[in-house]
Formats: structure tokens, sequence, C-alpha cells
């Protein structure tokens, strides 16, 4: 069967590259191992993140597989090489772990049981070696996909853009959620700040969030009498941030981040260094002891320059944290691809450029420092 009908693009990358591992190796045809080499390339889909967790490491399989596997004299392989049996029957299991969890897609999650069901040859004696156990990686990958009760409240209300098949939107939510479980502690960890928890929502729920909680502050009488505020600060943090949230792909808010599902999202990567930004912008509202919102103009009367120096100092903080300050946490395969591909003038650039300064002159301690202080700054 094609590819195209039921692999996600990222499983469909996984068998480009298994193809690649074939013509590498001058092998006449991709064979199954091949097939776990380009799975083992993939840093960020669900199948990734279910090994980091399970602390299987990724590093180990693919060298020894490189060890096992049978190299070809040929030198000028096919562009396309065909797919030997085995690989047709990792494709097979594939699908068919793909509808026992109920999804109309196939994932790499999927291919990292396909594989695990290989019951000969070098991928599974590579993974029997490294103590990778199929039901365990099946236990695993059902909880990073499993959406919690907050998230399927989600889903019912789709954001604004083009909206998602469900399924999607379950996926990367979970997707978000599995990041936080993995950098959250870490986090934690470093700072000595506990950031409690920290739920994750579709995008389409922040306008009803902020304004709940502005009646909630308020009371209902007081907000509807300050309409023109609640307006306005739904404005600057709601829905009409969508074009921020388009590029960013989530926001923070109130121990929430709130995953944007606008057509063209890029979702498919940089997902680690989003989640250590918005987790950032948390710490930071954990360590001055003030909701963020509460900065901000609609919610607070603030100079604008004083506003603008919050958000500038805020960004950047964010910005230094997630490509610098926390680089070493994520997976060592993907802390050479860490990067911030933004315009040198921005908030974020100059921000952080800031906060380079203040570590520079008075050390990394001042990041525990700085939230507290930014108004002297």
């Amino acid at each position: 069967m094609s590819l195209r009908q039921r692999f996600s693009k990222r499983a469909r990358r996984v068998f480009q590259a298994a193809s690649q591992e074939a013509r590498r190796l001058n092998n006449s045809r991709v064979e199954a191992e091949h097939v776990l080499l380009g799975l083992l390339r993939d840093d960020s889909g669900v199948a990734a993140h279910a090994m980091e967790n399970l602390q299987i490491d990724r590093t180990a399989i693919s060298i020894e597989v490189e060890r096992l596997v049978h190299r070809g004299l040929n030198p000028h392989g096919a562009d396309n090489p065909p797919r030997a049996p085995s690989a047709e029957h990792v494709i097979e299991y594939a699908i068919e772990e793909a509808k026992k969890l109920s999804h109309d897609y196939v994932g790499t999650e999927h291919i990292l049981l396909g594989l695990l069901r290989e019951s000969e040859g070098v991928v599974a004696r590579v993974l029997e070696k490294s103590g990778v156990v199929l039901n365990e990686v099946r236990a695993e990958i059902t909880r990073i996909l499993q959406p919690s009760a907050d998230q399927t409240k989600a889903v019912a209300r789709p954001s604004a853009g083009t909206t998602p098949k469900k399924t999607e939107t379950e996926f990367f939510l979970a997707v978000y959620r599995s990041a936080i479980d993995f950098y959250q502690p870490r986090i934690e960890k470093r700072t000595g700040v506990s950031l409690g928890k920290i739920s994750v929502w579709d995008y389409g729920q922040l306008h009803c969030h902020v304004i709940r909680n502005l009646k909630r502050r308020l009371g209902f009488i007081r907000a509807l009498l300050h309409r023109r505020r609640i307006k306005s600060y739904s404005e600057q943090i709601g829905m009409t941030c969508a074009d921020r949230a388009h590029h960013c792909g989530a926001s923070y808010y109130r121990n929430g981040i709130y995953v944007s599902f606008l057509s063209g999202t890029a979702h498919e990567h940089a997902i680690a260094e989003i989640t250590v930004h918005e987790l950032s912008h948390a710490l930071w509202e954990k360590i001055e002891g003030v909701p963020l919102d509460e900065n901000r103009r609609g919610a607070k009367r603030v100079s604008r320059p004083e506003y603008e120096k919050f958000v500038l100092l805020l960004e950047g903080y964010a910005m230094y944290a997630q490509t610098v300050w926390f680089r070493d946490l994520y997976p060592p395969s993907a802390r050479n691809k860490v990067y911030a591909r933004l315009n040198h003038e921005s908030v974020y650039c100059r921000g952080c450029q800031r906060i380079e300064e203040l570590v520079r002159d008075s050390g990394e301690q001042v990041l525990l420092e700085i939230p507290q202080r930014w108004r002297t700054l």
C-alpha cells in the first residue's frame, strides 16, 4: 500500500530516511533494520518521546545496528531501493497497531511498535539486547497519547483559523503534555522552584479563560461595567493574539500552555523549545509571585514604558532560558538544533541580549532574581 494513504508526514520521513540508510550501507533493499535506523533519526515524535521516557539509549541501539547490519559491496545503489519482506512486515504491523489504538493515522509510535513485533533478524536481536519490551513501550505510548479530561474539554472548542481534525488536536496536545512531563521536573530541579501543575489546552480556550478570570477578580457586575477593560485585555492576550500564537505555537497563561492549531503552525519541530520557553514564563510567574497578566496594561494600570520594559525582560528571559540556560536539558540529539530564527530587532532578541548582559555582569544567579527585580533593572 502507498505510505501516503495512511502514514503521517513524519512517518513517511522515517521511510525516506530508511531508504537513505540502505543506500549509505550499499544495500539493494530496505530492510527492517534500515527502518529502525530511520526511526532513530527522528528526535521529536511520539516514538522518540516514548524511548526517552523509558530511558532507552537510542544512540547505543543505532551503533549496535550498524555493527550487525550487512554492508553491500556496490556503492551505487538504486535511488529508490525496494522494500524487503521484513520492512513490509513492519508496515503491516504498524497499521495493525494503529487499529488497536483506534487511530486513523500511522505515526512513528506505530512504526516503533511494528519493529518490536519483528521476531527475528538484526532488529529483534538489537532490541532484545537493549531490553526494549513491546508491552512496556505500548503502555508508554498509550500514556503519552491519552488525553486528560482537561484536554478533552479543550478539544471540544476548536481554535481560530483552520480547524484540525480531532485526532490531530489530541495528538499535539498529548505531545506537548509529554514534553512538559519531560522538561518540567528538570527545570524545577535546576532552579529549586516548583511550577505546580501545568495544564495543556487548545488555544481556542484562552479567550474564555481570560474573561472568566477577570470576572472572578472584578465580580460579575463590575466586570460588566468594565467591558471596555475586559475587551482591551482580551484583545491583548486573547484571540486577537492568534497571529503571535501562529508563529510561536503556544502561549502561557495562568498555569496553562495554550497550543495554537492555526494552519501552518510548525508543530512538527521545535516543540521542545516552545515547551521550555513557555515553562520559563511559568518560572518567572512563580518567582515574582504575581500572575503575568497582572502586569499587563489591560489588567493593571501601568505606564506604557514600564509595560514595554516588562515585556522586553519577560520575553528575553524566556528566550535566554530556551536557548542558553536550559539548553543542556534537551536530549543530546536535539541540543545542536536549538536555535531562534528571529528578527534581531524583535523584543525577543533585544530582551535576550539584555538578560545576557545581566548574567555577564552579575553571574547566573541573577536569573532567579530578575523576576522580582525587573522594575529596577
